[in-house]
């Protein structure tokens, strides 16, 4: 066996390899060109390959929404960088994500924090069956926690730019660790190298370039030159990607000296592993309190018997143990909610906020009582709702979908007039896009025998009715905030048509 073979190789993985299935075949837009279940398995599965692999640019584009006002005040629009990976290169990422992830997992029931570290990992409903729990269950095990302790308080903590934050040498710290080694592999430390010197390309930027769209004179918005339909799977020829891409400047280097791409198979299960030490010593301090502590990616929630003074003592352990995880992470107090519970039965004051004051470093009590707000959904101590800014968004989204159908149904039918428009409106489309899904149930599980999406059965409303079966006694107020989804639906629908027929002339 050569050096570099010995090197590379690592051992006891023979359950720790991933096998890819037909399912796992990707049919996204890149720069590379599909490979079948034979050549993937070949390129996974020889770390000499990995080793000396070019990865190649990561493609970019950006989640953007809308987020209601604060506090009265107009806020700016979420934006999420997303950066992901080729299909060959994914398929390297998923291959020792699997690796590091039983080892991984392994780590977290050897100290404790299988319940505790929730976001992407398989936690079983049961123990033994293969439904895993979601945001829906999350949710609840946090109330019924608050419910157990009666009077108690809870600090909801987040993370800013919590992938964009990490460090290299902490990244490579932990890697090492969840291995087992002093020295990553030859394998391993090409992909570790990968993702913290990562490289990108705009992805409008490539479909210009490539001469699939360009930017309107007037506008300077993106148009696209062809039936975006038509865009090949692979963006371009190995040719075209040197002299189209490469040689025109538009691969970009990460702009911080820190800090790894949200949207590759491995980046997710680093950035749990970041916190693992910060994990242990927050589970430990609120077991030791006779609490509970959760982590959501870069949610962090701890619940607490006592009042505002522990929870005030709780932020700052939150603020001053996170940063020997690394100096960039930052926690925001104004991000930061706490609420705390009175243990009152019902028809009392179940809750009350703590809010920062401005300019100050104190805290005040707040007079709305709404709860705490948490994946989702906020609990008063007694009942569970939707989240505030998830029903704006959701009435949002649905004066976007009657935007939408109102302009094709009108444009679709230039001789009818606007009796005949208003009497034939697409309204029972708009609403199967958000209202019930008859035989929800039987839908879901056709999908998942055919190996589909289970999600793409789900509408808004179906999601509430998991909610409330999962809520349980919880979920009395869920659908009492749905009422005004459908009048919404037919007022907005009625006056988008009435508005395109007037624009038609």
């Amino acid at each position: 066996m050569s050096e570099t073979t010995s090197d590379s190789a690592f051992p006891n993985t023979a359950n720790l390899i991933w096998q890819p299935k037909l399912s796992d075949l990707k049919k996204y837009r890149h720069f590379d060109s599909e490979l079948d279940l034979e050549d993937i398995a070949t390129i996974i599965g020889n770390p000499e390959y990995v080793t000396h692999h070019p990865f190649r640019p990561l493609l970019h584009f950006e989640q953007k929404w809308r987020r209601p006002p604060k506090n009265g005040k107009k806020r700016e629009p979420k934006i999420r960088p997303i950066r992901y990976a080729c299909r060959k290169d994914a398929y390297i990422y998923k291959y020792y994500r699997t690796i590091l992830s039983n080892l991984y997992e392994a780590k977290l029931h050897e100290k404790g924090l299988e319940n505790c570290v929730l976001a992407y990992r398989k936690i079983p409903v049961t123990v033994g069956k293969n439904t895993n729990k979601n945001n829906i269950y999350f949710a609840k095990d946090a109330f019924d926690c608050i419910d157990r302790l009666g009077k108690c308080c809870a600090i909801a903590v987040d993370i800013s730019d919590f992938f964009g934050s990490l460090e290299d040498k902490n990244v490579k710290r932990i890697w090492n660790r969840i291995l087992g080694t002093e020295k990553l592999p030859n394998d391993h430390k090409a992909v570790f190298k990968s993702i913290v010197n990562y490289r990108y390309v705009h992805m409008d930027d490539a479909l210009v370039a490539l001469g699939y769209s360009e930017y309107d004179s007037v506008s300077k918005k993106l148009r696209y030159k062809i039936n975006p339909k038509k865009i090949p799977i692979q963006l371009c020829s190995p040719n075209d990607f040197r002299k189209k891409i490469v040689d025109s400047g538009l691969v970009k280097k990460r702009e911080k000296p820190y800090g790894i791409p949200q949207g590759t198979p491995i980046s997710d299960l680093l950035a749990n592993m970041y916190l693992l030490d910060f994990d242990i010593y927050m589970n430990n301090y609120a077991h030791k309190r006779g609490g509970y502590y959760f982590r959501y990616s870069d949610d962090i929630l701890l619940i607490l018997p006592g009042d505002g003074r522990a929870a005030c003592g709780a932020e700052k352990t939150i603020s001053r143990i996170i940063k020997k995880s690394g100096e960039h992470l930052k926690i925001k107090p104004s991000k930061t909610e706490i609420v705390c519970y009175t243990g009152q039965p019902t028809g009392k004051q179940r809750c009350y906020s703590l809010v920062v004051v401005e300019n100050a470093k104190l805290r005040k009590r707040c007079s709305v009582n709404e709860g705490l707000s948490y994946l989702g959904f906020r609990y008063d101590g007694s009942n569970a709702f939707i989240k505030n800014s998830t029903l704006s968004n959701l009435r949002r989204k649905v004066i976007k979908a009657c935007i939408n159908a109102a302009y094709v149904h009108v444009r679709g039918h230039r001789e009818k007039n606007l009796s005949w428009l208003l009497e034939k409106s697409p309204i029972n489309a708009v609403k199967t896009e958000f209202m019930n899904v008859e035989d929800f149930e039987d839908s879901v599980r056709e999908a998942l025998e055919q190996e589909g999406a289970a999600f793409k059965v789900m509408t808004f409303w179906s999601y509430i009715r998991r909610a409330k079966k999962v809520f349980g006694k919880k979920s009395g107020k869920l659908f009492l905030q749905l009422r005004g989804i459908e009048n919404l639906i037919q007022q907005s629908l009625e006056h988008q048509i009435r508005l395109q027929f007037s624009k038609r002339g």
